[in-house]
């Protein structure tokens, strides 16, 4: 009888195996970007270093704006929140007025596809291949504005 049961459970360990039944965890990434905002208007300037959002039609740029990532068949497979923006302009010699709007964000469980799309806030996707994921340290860099 013990015979019988081992040779039953050797037949059902090994049709789980058979069907891909591995117990062996997915790979997930953290995905740590950053979204800069430039409005391109003169009369529109953050303090240099300071928190800053933005303005106008661009008003739901602001800490806490939702990221979503989404897989190659436009399904959500992570989300995270945007950063407080910090006021830059890393070709300015005035170090009182910034002219962007930098918010960073790191998205923890990122599940392993062939293709992403980072959107921030409903402003549309940027697509990025796995493969340009690896070779950026998982880090993207998102840009806003006219």
């Amino acid at each position: 009888m013990k015979r019988i049961l081992l040779v039953a459970l050797a037949i059902v360990a090994l049709g789980l195996l058979a069907c891909g039944g591995s117990s062996a965890p997915k790979q997930v990434h953290t995905l740590h970007g950053s979204i800069s905002l430039k409005l391109g208007s003169p009369q529109i300037v953050w303090n240099m270093g300071q928190p800053c959002s933005g303005t106008g039609g661009y008003s739901d740029m602001s800490g806490g704006a939702e990221v979503e990532v989404r897989n190659g068949d436009g399904i959500i497979i992570a989300t995270g929140h945007l950063n407080q923006g910090i006021g830059t302009d890393p070709s300015s010699t005035d170090l009182k007025t910034a002219t962007t709007c930098i918010f960073s964000f790191d998205i923890d469980g990122v599940p392993d596809t062939d293709f992403y799309s980072v959107e921030v806030n409903h402003r549309g996707g940027t697509p990025f291949p796995k493969s340009e994921m690896e070779s950026n340290a998982w880090t993207v860099a998102l840009t806003l504005g006219p």
